[in-house]
């Protein structure tokens, strides 16, 4: 075991699991979850069910990702919890790297481009963490340069 697996195993086992809401369109919203695997490891964590517009491509606030890596999180797990159930992951560098950031102050990336990992539970997270997210402030922490869309 690397150093880095080591420190990020004993991050997780500190953590309790927290689910993580900022306000949008009037009120709060949880976005994803702080959690981990069985195994300790801490990880950001998506999963959709019946919701409208997550087939192609997830979106999450720069504000979610820079707590998650802040408490030591290296990948981010999508899992669809209909059938058929899927569940993917990407490291959030190559999010950051590789994403769409928009002007809401989102990360955008396709679903298709992301690992596919075998599908299995999390911990449950039941305490709420509010975040804060300042369009601009966070727009302009993003390394590298501000990508739209065509016609965006």
């Amino acid at each position: 075991m690397s150093l880095d697996d080591f420190s990020t195993a004993c991050l997780a086992r500190q953590v309790e699991p927290v689910a993580l809401a900022i306000r949008k369109r009037g009120r709060d919203c949880i976005v994803a979850k702080l959690t981990g695997f069985s195994d300790g490891k801490l990880i950001l964590a998506i999963t959709v069910k019946n919701q409208v517009g997550t087939s192609e491509m997830l979106s999450l606030p720069v504000v979610v990702i820079d707590y998650a890596e802040r408490h030591g999180a290296r990948w981010l797990y999508w899992r669809r919890d209909r059938y058929p159930m899927e569940m993917r992951r990407v490291e959030l560098g190559t999010l950051r790297q590789k994403g769409y950031l928009k002007r809401d102050g989102e990360i955008y990336f396709p679903i298709a481009a992301m690992e596919v990992v075998p599908w299995r539970e999390w911990r449950y997270a039941k305490p709420v963490v509010k975040l804060e997210a300042s369009v601009h402030t966070r727009a302009e922490q993003v390394s590298g340069q501000l990508r739209l869309p065509l016609g965006g």
